[in-house]
């Protein structure tokens, strides 16, 4: 499937990041999602959850923001309880 994709992407051009290239991994960060083939979990990035837990504290601790902070800030809430549905019934 790699190869065939490989000269599907010479063919129209495109070139691929090395970065980017993943092959016989079992743990990492791609697409936005940190997995651990091993023990068969998959969650958001813990330096991405870390780093919104602390703007959340700090938003919590001002008490106000825009409109388009939090909107920014719950988006970005969604993208890491999308690996975890159930904490969804919080947002709610």
């Amino acid at each position: 499937m790699f190869s065939n994709a490989e000269s599907a992407y010479r063919k129209v051009a495109l070139v691929q990041h090395e970065k980017k290239r993943k092959r016989n991994e079992t743990q990492g960060v791609i697409l936005g999602a940190d997995f651990d083939g091993i023990a068969g979990k998959v969650m958001a990035p813990r330096q991405r959850v870390a780093i919104l837990s602390a703007i959340t504290m700090h938003l919590v601790k001002i008490g106000a923001c825009t409109r388009k902070l939090l909107s920014v800030l719950l988006g970005s809430w969604i993208h890491v309880l999308l690996f975890r549905r159930v904490i969804f019934s919080v947002v709610e």
